[in-house]
């Protein structure tokens, strides 16, 4: 019986026999090939050394596993100089030589692997009655061909980098917009790299881009026929990130807004006058924030003061942000923060306000009374509508003790609340997010914010319609306001906004791209968390090659 449906038609089998178990279908087949020649010489043979059989595994039916126990022959080579005195048949277009599954089945094995990677492949392998190893299925991933080159040439391209390890190494990431998949991807981010790719395709005629300097430089000479597009999403994040140094230009602006609002919904609930009927009665504990604490947070102010004093001095001679934060050890963000601001930046900490605030006076009145258990104040003052934490009112306390230990006022600089007063915190990130976003999404509470922020600073208002006017042109591409938004920014006198102004000119042309042209970064973005995804599913096992080969080739 030949099986022409089921199997390859460029071998003619035999089907001798069927057996059927509970979990595999096992055929035995026979192979009828005629006319072998040789794969040497090429010489016709007719003569049979011997028969074996080959046992392949194929693709399952239904929950039964499939095993094929195909018989081939092993012929003699009767040409004198021949070197090879024997073969073996092979089952071209059935399954490989020396494989021990049919083609289509691995085939299925390499898109398993390529979607699920290895070990979620073996486990979904299993499943699905085509059983085998992770090992296997990466040794299919890695032999996935290098896919073909497109018909046409790649015309519309973006780049983007993704991180090995944020902060330590990275790579770089190819698309074709017009077809929407990856192309490439690079081991690093060097110029070099780049280059080379793209003088390797230069019919390139546009490229989608953030702003970062290094792809900015290797563009121009790599691909200088090429348009550059700035991403629109990238320009609305510089622009937040220059409002954002502008409030940390100004943190004591800040704090006055938080203080007014914080005052402007105290109630004039007064303190409860026998909290201490409803308090459970505890023993006496000091606190444990005794003067090795106090000189420990001392110093770690001073050192903190020390490096933002030593980051201005490097700055002052000349040394890059990179410089810097190589010298120094901190992270180029940190940097960049505080050589936009003439005074240390608090730590991004406990918030500045706390819970215990309101109730300042009656943790004064205790602690001169005698009593330093804050478990004790935190059973007292919860029994008053308190809804922080023990640690919020030892932390409290802390700062408490610490004042008197050097000898300056006990905290007298913070307002004096009612009970039930509602304290906020308001960083410099949320104070730039309120200035951008677009007044009709603020929710009630961002537009009190708004109104607070704007009255700080005679700044402020300025600076908060140049955002709104540059929110409205990026989203609107109305490329025509740019060169206006441009002067008014760079004459508006706000510091961080004419730097911004003055980065944009230097990359006019993509920006101003950007205004005008339907293509975006987007895109690129969204393949590369396609590729965040991927690599955290390979648990960190894998290497390069395989992370490249299921980016390029999508299951």
């Amino acid at each position: 019986m030949i099986v022409p449906e089921l199997l390859p038609d460029t071998i003619p089998l035999w089907l001798d026999k069927i057996e059927i178990t509970d979990t595999v279908v096992e055929l035995r087949m026979t192979s009828q090939q005629a006319g072998l020649v040789c794969p040497d010489c090429g010489q016709v043979a007719t003569r049979t050394h011997s028969r074996y059989h080959r046992t392949l595994a194929d693709l399952p039916w239904g929950p039964r596993q499939v095993r094929l126990v195909v018989w081939v022959r092993r012929l003699f080579c009767d040409r004198p100089r021949c070197p090879r005195r024997t073969f073996v048949e092979s089952l071209q277009g059935l399954a490989a030589r020396h494989a021990r599954r049919t083609q289509l089945l691995a085939e299925r094995q390499r898109q398993l692997g390529l979607a699920n990677g290895g070990e979620a492949g073996a486990r979904m392998s299993q499943r699905l009655s085509m059983p085998t190893s992770a090992d296997t299925l990466l040794r299919q991933i890695r032999r996935t061909p290098e896919a073909d080159s497109p018909a046409a040439p790649l015309r519309v391209i973006g780049v983007d980098d993704w991180a090995f390890r944020h902060g330590q190494r990275y790579g770089t990431l190819l698309i074709d917009h017009e077809r929407r998949r990856p192309v490439e991807l690079l081991p690093d981010r060097e110029p070099k790299t780049l280059i080379d790719w793209l003088r390797q395709h230069p019919g390139i005629e546009i490229i989608t881009r953030d702003r970062a300097q290094v792809y900015i430089d290797a563009l121009t000479e790599g691909a200088p026929q090429a348009q550059q597009i700035a991403d629109r999403f990238h320009l609305l994040q510089n622009l937040r990130e220059a409002l954002e140094r502008f409030w940390d230009r100004h943190p004591a602006e800040l704090r006055r807004v938080r203080i007014r609002r914080t005052l402007a919904t105290a109630s004039e609930t007064a303190i409860a006058q026998n909290p201490l009927e409803t308090a459970p009665k505890l023993k006496k504990r000091p606190l444990k924030g005794n003067s090795q604490v106090l000189q420990q947070r001392a110093g770690r102010r001073a050192q903190r003061q020390a490096r933002f004093d030593e980051v201005h001095a490097l700055a002052r001679q000349g040394h890059s942000h990179r410089q810097i934060a190589r010298q120094l050890k901190l992270a180029r963000p940190t940097v960049k923060r505080w050589l936009a601001t003439d005074q240390l930046p608090r730590s991004r900490g406990h918030p500045e306000t706390s819970k215990a605030e309101p109730w300042a006076d009656y943790l004064r009145s205790r602690w001169q009374s005698g009593c330093h258990s804050p478990r004790q104040l935190w059973y007292e003052l919860r029994a008053q509508g308190y809804t922080g934490s023990e640690p919020g009112v030892w932390r409290w306390l802390l700062k408490l003790r610490e004042s008197q230990v050097e000898g300056g006022p006990i905290l007298d600089v913070r307002p004096r609340l009612p009970p039930t007063v509602q304290t906020y915190s308001l960083s410099a990130r949320q104070a730039a997010w309120v200035l951008v976003r677009a007044p009709d999404k603020l929710k009630p509470e961002e537009q009190t914010w708004l109104q607070e922020i704007r009255g700080t600073l005679a700044l402020t208002s300025t600076a908060y319609s140049l955002a709104q006017q540059f929110v409205t042109m990026v989203t609107a591409r109305q490329q025509a306001e740019l060169d206006p938004w441009l002067q008014a920014a760079e004459s508006s006198g706000v510091r961080e906004l004419r730097n911004f102004a003055l980065s944009l000119r230097g990359d006019y042309s993509a920006v101003a791209a950007a205004l005008a042209s339907p293509y975006s970064n987007g895109p690129t973005e969204g393949h590369v968390n396609r590729l965040k995804l991927v690599k955290r599913t390979m648990y960190g096992r894998a290497k390069f090659d395989l992370l490249r080969l299921r980016v390029l080739h999508p299951a």
